[in-house]
């Protein structure tokens, strides 16, 4: 019977956690191999005991030649990746010797092998974790993808797998997991549209794209900085307009569909046959916008539930202020003499009555400044067309493939042997033909018609 077999897991452990709270302490990382000023892991593993028959099964049946001398035969974790070399071969190992002791029936070995596999695993996440550097979040910067106008997939209440897909950086159709190759196909667009440009902001922007430093913004930031360079801002003129008051939403409407018109051609397009007449409130447009925009209505789900989110948030705040003032009212009728309570209890009620009559009239106190808010006003719709019509410039641009003309250097050796060949025909007055050719330069004959035709040989 293996002795060790459940308390492996324990002890690597605790081991782990001593390794972890070390690295804390001195600032640093975990390593695996030796490093000056970093904390070494198998130090602490070298503690973590491993079963003799273990090492004598390993010894036997080990495909590691280094792992079946007796002098390196593992008689502990840390042992085990020093005979190993790297934490990665040691992994192999195991399984590997895992595979086998079930190949064998030896039922006990092959459980306790895949303890030892967990506890290899778990090292590996360990020196990961050590690395994590503490950075602020920035994900409320922008709520838009960083490749395109739609929403975040932020929201783990969509129902797509249940919110697993959600995402913090790009909306569900640019999920670098979840949809990895339109993600591809969005940022190699307009990577390449930004090299086509060939701007020395732009090389700056892809310098810092590609550059893997902790100091610099997060791609994704410079994605979206990026993308949003692809269409001019509007005229100041145009937003001079906007900033005057309006007595009806339809007027703020119709002047943001002129901006877009002026200033987004392709996105005035598609929106144009949304009459601001033919919808109740601001808030219906602005939808039935996202709609037009959006053939796939994933982003329409979006605001819906963005917007159900602000409107909680919001009924959350005013419960907490209804609380606040209620103490406050509790604490001062406590101070004050009788009389002040009952003016307090009559002041409560009538603002009660009033708040009650001003609920049936929310509709028309509510309605003017919903085209100005930060959720769903003119400024975001402003936004989310310029994002639109940017994204449509980059997909519009021609993206060669293949190598640059002149790039790759010509095979001049084919071409002397196929003008010698020609040549010689010539000389000998043989009909040339082209398959015959080919076949004595070892190449196809699609190859040496286009070579012939270039050089002017037929």
């Amino acid at each position: 019977m293996l002795e060790n077999k459940a308390g492996i897991l324990f002890e690597s452990k605790n081991a782990l956690e001593k390794a972890l709270v070390c690295a804390q302490q001195k600032k640093t990382s975990l390593v695996v191999k030796k490093t000056n000023g970093k904390v070494w892991v198998v130090d602490f593993l070298l503690t973590v005991r491993v079963h003799e028959s273990i090492e004598s099964f390993l010894h036997t049946y080990s495909v590691n030649k280094i792992l079946t001398t007796p002098d390196n035969a593992p008689t502990s974790l840390g042992s085990l990746i020093l005979a190993a070399g790297t934490l990665k071969e040691a992994i192999k190992e195991i399984r590997l010797a895992q595979w086998t002791a079930s190949k064998l029936c030896l039922t006990e070995i092959s459980d306790y092998l895949a303890d030892i596999q967990i506890s290899l695993q778990m090292v590996s996440r360990a020196i990961l974790e050590s690395r994590k550097t503490p950075i602020k979040k920035t994900s409320s910067v922008h709520p838009f993808c960083s490749l395109c106008w739609r929403l975040k997939n932020e929201y783990a209440q969509l129902n797509y797998s249940e919110g697993e897909n959600s995402s913090t950086r790009y909306c569900l159709e640019h999920h670098s997991t979840y949809n990895y190759h339109q993600y591809n196909v969005a940022k190699g667009a307009l990577i390449a549209a930004a090299k086509n440009r060939n701007s020395s902001l732009d090389q700056e922007l892809l310098i810092r794209i590609h550059e893997k430093s902790i100091n610099l913004k997060p791609t994704e930031h410079l994605l979206y900085q990026l993308s949003m360079s692809f269409a001019d801002k509007p005229a100041t003129k145009d937003l001079q307009k906007l900033k005057k008051d309006v007595l009806k939403w339809q007027d703020r409407a119709t002047q943001v569909l002129e901006l877009i018109k002026n200033n987004y051609p392709i996105t005035s397009k598609l929106i144009n046959n949304v009459k601001p007449a033919e919808y109740p409130s601001w808030g219906d447009w602005f939808i039935e916008i996202i709609k037009s925009l959006d053939s796939s209505l994933a982003d329409h789900e979006s605001w819906k539930i963005a917007q159900s989110a602000k409107n909680a948030k919001i009924a959350k705040i005013a419960k907490i202020a209804k609380i606040a003032k209620i103490a406050k009212i509790a604490k001062n009728a406590k101070i004050a003499k009788i009389a002040k309570i009952a003016k307090i209890a009559k002041i409560a009620k009538n603002s009660k009555n009033a708040k009650n009559s001003t609920c049936n009239n929310s509709q028309k106190t509510s309605e003017p400044p919903l085209y100005d808010n930060s959720l769903t006003g003119w400024p975001v719709l402003k936004t989310i067309c310029h994002r639109h019509e940017a994204f449509k410039i980059v997909h519009m641009k021609n993206r060669p493939r293949g190598p640059k003309k002149g790039v790759v250097k010509k095979n001049t050796n084919l071409r002397s042997q196929l003008t010698k060949a020609v040549q010689l025909r010539a000389q000998e007055k043989k009909k040339i033909v082209w398959s015959h050719i080919a076949k004595e330069l070892k190449v196809s004959p699609q190859r040496i018609h286009v070579l012939a035709k270039e050089m002017g040989l037929k």
